[in-house]
């Protein structure tokens, strides 16, 4: 079996803490010269202009039925100094929002506030296998990131090299990664803040050389006839750092977050927590199979007849090569023009013959944006999944009732946005709807029902005892206040009885003997107290 024309797109889910999106921050992360744009919920454009940063809003008209999009606002023109990778990324960018809001309504409180950046582009590998890859990263309010890798070329491989080189791509160490030097030198700054200032100071000189290397060995880099600005260096050859995918993928997430959250000065003397940027991850690769032998004309036939190499996708492994696993077919739509299967670590978008010719003929409706409908569609899964983990993460965290009932309110709002939002296409409402039922949401949801009753019996028996100790220790105090009384109507008789104060008349201590009596009865009271509170 062989791919003609194929392409991977990895995305990469993290739990990053709650923040508040705004201007500032957006234009202090884009000064680290790491991005090409961005683009905020309120339609405003970040761009460089040569070397300043300019700001642009753009007007939205999307079609009545939200499947095309016209930008006005746009600021290239031919006295722009952008290059062409940036005029590249704001296409990338419009097309997901585009598909963001054709597939979900941007309204509620998730997709409403959000900010996307376009990085400058990565090469990865040698030149025989150099993959070019754009890097665009997702920051919502509510404490999710995401970072897709969207891969600039198609590949043409055999199912099994397909299978190794682009599916399981995460799992190997390209031999260079050629990135900006800005990114690099960020890189190599953010890396030696993890450190205690001790060890920054005996390595200061080692990073100063480092630094003064991966400028040296930069220099500017085309790509075709696309323009570059910036200089591009091998950062894993020069600085002897070992990264893949992921690792790139937590590294942008952090640099952001970074310019976001500023060091404690706890931080600054005993080094930089990595993990107040993100808590957990998760990779998953996006497959789009455009062309390939035995295509046919109609996605239920394609299925049919593509059993084999659809189960090999899936499972990420030439090891599954065959037909009789039980697989869901998932296709979410009327028109039978292309399948796609969407599980916890893997999704796949395979046309029809029939579709890529119309793809190939339509001005409109493009490759780009088939792959950017399924790639939002993908994502939303991952959103819906690290949902759950974060509410669970948070109950952990929790020790009051109300803030569990507050919980559950938000877990009710947000399965409520994810009904109602997707109501606008039917196959998008029955996709959205069928992420319940998949195993792992399935088991995190079951898994928050049953810590939240737990935990709230946990604070009732908390509060119980708690009141039941706030009970003993006003008895205590009452029964002291009492003991005033005591003193003259049982100590002194009972002292007088045993003529215990004959004893003490004569020397220094009956000077005292109120005081004497009052000890003696508090002492008693308390006693008492406590044979009563053990029963």
């Amino acid at each position: 079996m062989n791919i003609q024309k194929g392409t991977v797109w990895h995305t990469y889910t993290m739990q990053c803490p709650n923040i508040k999106l705004s201007r500032r921050m957006i234009k202090d992360v884009m000064h680290s010269r790491i991005f090409l744009s961005a683009f905020d919920y309120t339609k405003n454009l970040y761009y460089f202009d040569g070397d300043r940063l300019k700001k642009s809003r753009l007007d939205f008209q999307f079609n009545t039925d939200v499947t095309g999009l016209k930008v006005t606002g746009l600021p290239f023109d031919k006295k722009h100094a952008a290059c062409d990778f940036t005029l590249y990324s704001t296409h990338i960018l419009i097309n997901k929002i585009l598909s963001q809001n054709k597939i979900l309504q941007a309204d509620g409180t998730f997709y409403s506030d959000y900010v996307f950046f376009a990085l400058k582009p990565f090469f990865l590998g040698s030149d025989d296998n150099q993959k070019i890859i754009i890097p665009v990263i997702s920051i919502y309010e509510n404490g999710i990131a995401q970072v897709n890798f969207i891969d600039l070329n198609d590949y043409s491989n055999t199912l099994n090299e397909f299978i190794r080189d682009n599916v399981n791509y995460p799992f190997t160490r390209p031999h260079s990664i050629i990135c900006p030097i800005e990114y690099a030198v960020t890189y190599l700054s953010f890396d030696n803040k993890i450190s205690p200032l001790f060890r920054r100071l005996l390595d200061y000189r080692y990073y100063r050389e480092v630094k003064r290397t991966l400028l040296n060995n930069s220099e500017p880099l085309e790509y075709g006839e696309r323009s570059l600005n910036g200089n591009y260096v091998d950062y894993m050859k020069f600085s002897n750092v070992k990264h893949g995918l992921g690792d790139i993928a937590r590294t942008i997430v952090a640099l952001v977050y970074s310019h976001i959250i500023k060091i404690s000065p706890r931080e600054f003397l005993l080094g930089l927590d990595v993990n107040k940027y993100y808590s957990g991850w998760q990779g998953k690769p996006n497959i789009f199979i455009l062309e390939h032998d035995n295509q046919k004309t109609k996605s239920s036939l394609n299925w049919l007849a593509n059993k084999r190499m659809i189960n090999a996708l899936l499972s990420k492994t030439m090891g599954l090569y065959q037909d009789n696993i039980p697989l869901r077919y998932e296709d979410y739509r009327m028109f039978d023009d292309f399948n796609y299967f969407s599980a916890q670590g893997v999704s796949l978008s395979m046309l029809t013959s029939k579709s890529l010719k119309q793809l190939n003929l339509s001005s409109g409706f493009t490759v780009d944006n088939f792959k950017w409908d399924n790639l939002v569609k993908s994502d939303l899964r991952e959103i819906v999944s690290f949902f759950y983990e974060g509410t669970i993460y948070k109950i952990n965290n929790i020790n009051k009732n109300i803030e569990l009932a507050q919980i559950k309110k938000e877990i009710f709002e947000f399965e409520e946005w994810l009904r109602q939002t997707s109501r606008r296409s039917g196959e998008i409402h029955n996709y959205a709807l069928s992420l319940f039922e998949h195993n792992d949401i399935k088991q995190s949801r079951k898994s928050i029902d049953s810590l939240i009753k737990s935990k709230m019996e946990l604070i009732k028996i908390q509060e119980t005892e708690s009141s039941d100790k706030a009970n003993k220790n006003l008895t205590l105090i009452f029964g002291l206040i009492a003991t005033t009384s005591i003193s003259p109507i049982l100590v002194k008789p009972a002292f007088e009885y045993f003529k215990l104060d004959d004893c003490l008349r004569g020397t220094v201590f009956y000077d005292f003997i109120d005081a004497i009596y009052f000890v003696i009865s508090i002492s008693l009271v308390y006693l008492l107290i406590k044979i009563l509170n053990k029963k």
